[in-house]
C-alpha cells in the first residue's frame, strides 16, 4: 500500500510540473486588441474588411502562438491614447521614438522599414537638396502626432500645416495650400492611386528619413500583462519573415522583402 501511495505522490508531482509548464509557455494574453488607423496597404480596417500588409503579418503570427487578435480602427492621435491610457493592448505600425517609450514597449523585430519623402505638385518650382534649411523656405504640409525625426523637430519645423490623413495632404499639396508635403512613401503610393491623382504628384529624394515600422505593446493596458507580449510576438514575427508565404504575401500587394516604405 506504501508503495501505491509512494507511486501516486510520483504521479501527482509530474502531473503538476506539466501543468505549471504549460502554464508558464502560454502567452499572457490569449486576446489583444490592437488599434491602428487605416493605412493602406499596410492596415485595411472597416466596413466589414480587415487585411493589409501589416494585418496579416500579425495574423499568422498570432495563430502561430496562439493568441486571438481584436482589430480597431480609429484616427491616429486617438489610437496613441488609448495604448497611453492602457485602454488598447497594442498599437500598430509606428516608429521608435523616445516620447512614446514612455508608456509603449516595443519588439526587436519590426514589420519592414518606410521611408518618409517629400510630395509636390507636378511642375512645382521648388528644389529639395536634402537639407532641412530647404523646408523652412516654403509653405509645408505635416501630419498630426507624426513623426519626423529629432533633426526635424529641432529645426521647428512642426508648427507647419497639419492635416489628419494622408488624404488631406495630398489634397492640400494639389490645390497649393502647401507647397510640398511630408508623406510615407508606399501609402502615399497607394493613396494616390486609389484618389486617381498617381500623374499629379512627384516624390522628392533624398528622403527625409527611414524608420522601422513596429507593432508596440502598451505598459499599462491588462494590468501590464500586454507589454509581456513585446518579445513573443518579436521571436514568431522574426520566424514569419524566414517563411516563404511571407514573400508570397508581399508580392500580393506588389512589394517585395527590400522594399521600403512611414
Amino acid at each position: 500500500m506504501k508503495k501505491i501511495a509512494v507511486i501516486a505522490v510520483s504521479l501527482l508531482v509530474v502531473v503538476l510540473a506539466v501543468v505549471v509548464a504549460w502554464k508558464a509557455s502560454r502567452p499572457a494574453l490569449q486576446k489583444i486588441t490592437v488599434v491602428c488607423e487605416t493605412w493602406s496597404p499596410y492596415e485595411i480596417i472597416g466596413s466589414g474588411t480587415t487585411n493589409g500588409i501589416h494585418v496579416e503579418m500579425l495574423q499568422a503570427v498570432a495563430g502561430k502562438i496562439g493568441v486571438e487578435l481584436q482589430f480597431r480602427q480609429d484616427a491616429w492621435t486617438n489610437c496613441l491614447t488609448m495604448v497611453r491610457e492602457g485602454k488598447a493592448d497594442a498599437i500598430m505600425s509606428l516608429s521608435e521614438t523616445p516620447e512614446r517609450e514612455k508608456f509603449l514597449v516595443y519588439p526587436d523585430e519590426g514589420f519592414n522599414v518606410e521611408e518618409t519623402v517629400l510630395i509636390v505638385r507636378k511642375g512645382s518650382p521648388f528644389k529639395w537638396s536634402g537639407k532641412l534649411d530647404d523646408l523652412k523656405k516654403v509653405r509645408l504640409g505635416i501630419q498630426k502626432d507624426y513623426w519626423y525625426g529629432k533633426e526635424f523637430e529641432d529645426a521647428g519645423l512642426l508648427s507647419n500645416d497639419v492635416s489628419g490623413t494622408t488624404e488631406e495632404m495630398i489634397g492640400k499639396v494639389l490645390s497649393g495650400k502647401v507647397d510640398a508635403g511630408i508623406a510615407t512613401r508606399i501609402v502615399t503610393i497607394d493613396t494616390l492611386r486609389k484618389m486617381g491623382k498617381s500623374e499629379q504628384v512627384v516624390f522628392l529624394d533624398p528622403p527625409l528619413q527611414a524608420d522601422t515600422l513596429y507593432i508596440a505593446f502598451s505598459k499599462t493596458a491588462s494590468q501590464g500583462k500586454a507589454a509581456k507580449m513585446a518579445p513573443i510576438f518579436s521571436k514568431a514575427l522574426a520566424d514569419y519573415k524566414m517563411n516563404p508565404a511571407y514573400f508570397s504575401m508581399l508580392k500580393r500587394y506588389g512589394l517585395s522583402r527590400d522594399s521600403k516604405a512611414r
